[in-house]
């Protein structure tokens, strides 16, 4: 059932029609914002917060989870990037309506015994507006995306010379992609994709099971495909991705030790570009570097395009001298320069 705060109300993943509701009316949204999506989360409890008023409304959904030996909670994003939605641009909506938000929000939150909130903005949705009232607001770092709206020959020119050639050369060696035809096919790639995520040391919070990928690939909302590259008939690499709004995600990606000096996700990127072209796509999102960190990873995509994009989030601590006491409890400095938050739940 909806729980009134103000003029705000919570809806649970027992409400899927009504989440689901709020989410295609809005003016801007990604699959990361569903509720099969929030179904899939593997920390926390799901809920949206939607505030509204008449016809508007700004929608924001979290995971509630307790904060270790405490009577707190606290609330982050799932997997990826979500951000507020709203049925109107944010920039359309009057300050005061705004205002309003940000009161009933925080009034929320302080109801729920809450100690800090993370989010992780969406790099194409204009959503900064709708919290940077409240502080907290955080440069991540920057994206990378690939313009599909351009002619395809434009695109292929703002390529680096090294990526055209390797993905020349791939085509010529004989790789080939296809799209998921079988089980087999996920339990393949769910193989090789945990063994990429135990090669460079991936928490558990970054591995998948077979149930996982095959609910992600079977979800409706979500719209995702998992794209394969062979070589002689074995698989070398894979991606799960998704088709939302005109933007393209590249969600999961695995590539085989053995084949990584033939960079097949180079060419895959470009196949994923080719298929998006074909769906009427805008935009394919790689994303960042390691850590939002201008890295070898960052460099590597920037090897496909030229436009960058800012990545935000927000980090509110609801109080401050209750969060510094928990960092403190969980044996962590409070002048840690690490870019983690909440700090408390660093190492745990």
């Amino acid at each position: 059932m909806k729980t009134k705060t103000s003029d705000a109300f919570t809806i649970t993943l027992a409400e899927k029609d009504i989440w689901t509701q709020y989410v295609s009316n809005a003016y801007k949204y990604d699959f990361y914002h569903t509720w099969d999506y929030h179904d899939l989360a593997k920390i926390g409890e799901p809920i949206l917060f939607v505030y509204e008023d008449e016809d508007d409304y700004i929608a924001l959904p979290l995971l509630k989870r307790p904060v270790p030996n405490s009577n707190y909670i606290d609330f982050h994003s799932v997997y990826g990037y979500t951000g507020p939605i709203s049925n109107k641009d944010f920039d359309d909506l009057n300050d005061q309506f705004i205002n309003n938000f940000q009161n009933v929000f925080l009034q929320f939150l302080k109801e729920q015994n809450c100690l800090s909130v993370f989010v992780k903005f969406h790099p194409f949705f204009n959503q900064v507006k709708a919290l940077e009232g409240m502080g907290g607001v955080y440069d991540n770092g920057k994206v990378v995306a690939v313009d599909l709206i351009q002619p395809l020959e434009n695109q292929h020119k703002r390529y680096r010379t090294q990526t055209r050639k390797t993905i020349r050369k791939t085509r010529e060696l004989g790789f080939y992609t296809r799209l998921k035809q079988s089980q087999e096919d996920i339990s393949a790639f769910t193989k090789l994709y945990n063994q990429s995520m135990d090669r460079i040391g991936a928490s558990s919070f970054y591995k998948f099971n077979e149930a996982y990928f095959t609910s992600l690939l079977n979800s409706k909302q979500c719209n995702a495909k998992l794209l394969l590259v062979f070589f002689e008939d074995k698989l070398v690499c894979g991606s799960v991705i998704t088709f939302t709004k005109g933007i393209i995600q590249a969600h999961l990606l695995a590539t085989d030790i053995e084949y990584l000096r033939y960079s097949p996700a180079k060419f895959m990127n470009d196949e994923i570009c080719l298929m998006g072209r074909e769906m009427g796509m805008e935009y394919f999102h790689l994303g960042g570097g390691q850590g939002y960190q201008d890295n070898s990873l960052f460099d590597w995509k920037l090897g496909f395009s030229d436009l960058v994009l800012p990545h935000k989030s927000w980090r509110f601590i609801v109080d401050q001298d209750a969060y510094n006491i928990h960092v403190e409890q969980s044996g962590n400095d409070i002048n840690n320069p690490i870019d983690f938050f909440p700090l408390y739940r660093l190492n745990q």
